[in-house]
């Protein structure tokens, strides 16, 4: 348990910048059950900077498994509300394992697109037989009425290599300006925080798994992409890297 509160506190520095004017937004209707809000084309972006948060802030994590850990878990949101127990503040978790930047397949979804152009990064997975009107990450995002997004990525992309770094930096700067396009509010486009993967724990003298020294040279190289363009485009990074990292070496007892 103090694994997890440590590393919530690491992601709970994120302060929450605050909005509360929610727009109409087109709808299409995919399937029977349902009319799925789109996003409508946002008119500003929103700042950027670190800022505590306003009553009512609604705030999405997306990405990789580490966030969607956090649905088993709780930690992230009750530190949120923990902090900011005035706020009334709106927290959703929509990670899944596998999720990339552009990658977002889904059986009962026609596309494993989350924005257009996204199919170029990944030239692998161009093959797709979901069926089905389960709603696209943009209208998913566009129903919570998104105004600031958490996105977890990076760890999955790693194990591609230096060989597949400049792709990854080219599919998160692609997405962050999807992104600002995209009022899920309804006026404005969201602030974007991103947070990198942890560091691989090396468990290796006890069970039978790598020591990490590979892994982690991957991982050190996405997280300065990640870096990189977060200082681009203004954004807040958590670079839960190199604080995990730290963290393993004080730990009595195993971390992951």
């Amino acid at each position: 348990m103090k694994q997890i509160i440590a590393l919530t506190f690491v992601i709970a520095q994120v302060a929450i910048l605050p909005a509360s004017i929610w727009g109409a937004a087109k709808t299409t209707k995919a399937g029977p059950h349902a009319e799925f809000p789109e996003p409508s084309d946002a008119l500003w972006v929103r700042s950027q900077a670190l800022q505590s948060p306003n009553k009512g802030e609604r705030v999405v994590f997306i990405g990789n498994g580490l966030a969607e850990r956090d649905v088993w878990y709780s930690r992230l949101e009750t530190e949120l509300h923990m902090r900011f127990p005035d706020q009334e503040l709106f927290v959703r978790n929509m990670g899944k394992p596998g999720d990339t930047p552009g990658f977002r397949p889904h059986a009962s979804r026609g596309s494993q697109w989350a924005f257009p152009g996204a199919e170029k990064f990944h030239p692998n997975h161009q093959h797709h037989e979901g069926i089905g009107f389960f709603p696209t990450p943009d209208q998913w995002l566009t129903h919570l009425k998104a105004e600031t997004v958490v996105a977890f990525f990076g760890y999955n992309e790693s194990f591609d290599g230096e060989a597949g770094l400049s792709n990854f930096e080219a599919e998160l700067t692609a997405w962050v300006k999807h992104t600002f396009t995209k009022a899920y509010n309804g006026q404005y486009a969201p602030r974007v925080v991103l947070v990198s993967p942890i560091a691989f724990e090396d468990l290796s003298d006890h069970r039978h798994l790598p020591d990490g020294k590979k892994e982690n040279e991957n991982l050190a190289s996405y997280t300065a992409a990640m870096k990189r363009v977060a200082s681009q485009y203004g954004l807040t990074f958590v670079d839960l890297f190199s604080r995990t990292k730290r963290l393993y070496q004080k730990q009595d007892e195993p971390f992951t």
